[in-house]
């Protein structure tokens, strides 16, 4: 899993080929999908939002995961895309979260429930499963853990979490 920050311009830019060009090679973004620009730095990501800022093509930047593999939800393609090098899910809108306790019973039982509201299902060997869910769920999926008596741990992208 890597952590991408993305700036995304105004589609105007496909007419500009020179700025496309200039961002390409002195810029270097890490992945580009469409008028969407990945960066592994947040500062590289900062110096092409101040530069599509001046030239009234910037729309919006916000913070992503690159994961290889997975399992896609229902309502994947409303925050991810798939490309050559794996996953991209845009977080600002998602919510992780991992189960840290219960019974197999339960958990098997709750996954199931849990499976119908989730954008993707991530393994891990170090932490297990992280599931991604809509941020305006977590009340829901912390609902759901809890008719399951099992114990979900919510995760932010700097692994700062709140226990539920």
């Amino acid at each position: 899993m890597k952590r991408l920050f993305c700036i995304e311009a105004n589609s105007i830019i496909d007419s500009v080929p020179e700025l496309k060009t200039i961002i390409h090679h002195e810029m270097n973004p890490h992945l580009c999908i469409e008028q969407q620009y990945f960066f592994l730095q947040q500062q590289e990501a900062k110096e092409l939002e101040k530069l599509l800022l001046e030239v009234g093509l910037f729309e919006n930047a916000t913070q992503c995961v690159l994961l290889q593999g997975g399992v896609k939800g229902e309502n994947f393609y409303d925050y991810g895309v798939e490309c050559d090098q794996g996953i991209i899910l845009d977080m600002s809108a998602l919510c992780t979260f991992i189960i840290v306790k219960g019974d197999a019973i339960d958990r098997q039982m709750a996954e199931i429930q849990l499976s119908e509201h989730l954008v993707f299902t991530y393994k891990t060997e170090a932490s297990g499963t992280i599931y991604y869910t809509e941020s305006h769920l977590q009340e829901l999926m912390s609902g759901i853990a809890h008719a399951y008596h099992i114990e979900v741990e919510f995760l932010d992208l700097d692994k700062c979490n709140k226990k539920v």
